[in-house]
């Protein structure tokens, strides 16, 4: 009597190997997730300090002044807009002209958490808008360097 020789898995072997890779895969997914969500703060938090550093190098190397607006609810929503007031000719202000606009995730907004003081230990601020650059300026809060 001739033994035949078998090829291949069975059904059972392939169903464990299977499992044992579906495992490993979403242990693997269940871990970067942590990881993942620091990344896509971070990359908005780097948008953010890039658009203020760039504008500032701009505002000095060629003595002009530019606003960054940051947009967290209007329009366009979560960008930061950079613009630029050419000065006066004859009295009269030529329009704000765009130079740039940065946009970040739309899941990362400007907030104020909750649970904020309303007074600041700083005393600067009061806890009502995310984005305040008025301080001391008595109109309101400004949401433009």
């Amino acid at each position: 009597m001739t033994l035949k020789k078998q090829r291949g898995f069975s059904l059972l072997e392939l169903m464990i190997t299977i499992a044992i890779g579906l495992t490993i895969a979403g242990i693997t997914f269940i871990s970067m997730m942590p990881m993942y969500n620091r990344n896509h703060v971070d990359s908005a938090y780097d948008t953010t300090l890039m658009a203020l550093r760039n504008t500032r190098q701009l505002a000095i190397s060629q003595s002009h002044q530019y606003y960054v607006n940051f947009n967290p609810g209007g329009f366009p929503a979560g960008t930061i807009q950079i613009t630029y007031q050419p000065p006066a000719v004859a009295g009269i202000l030529p329009p704000v002209q765009q130079v740039s606009t940065y946009a970040l995730p739309p899941d990362i907004s400007f907030a104020v958490m909750a649970g904020f003081p309303a007074n600041a230990p700083d005393s600067f601020g009061t806890g009502v808008a995310s984005i305040d650059f008025g301080q001391g300026l008595g109109g309101g809060s400004l949401n433009y360097v």
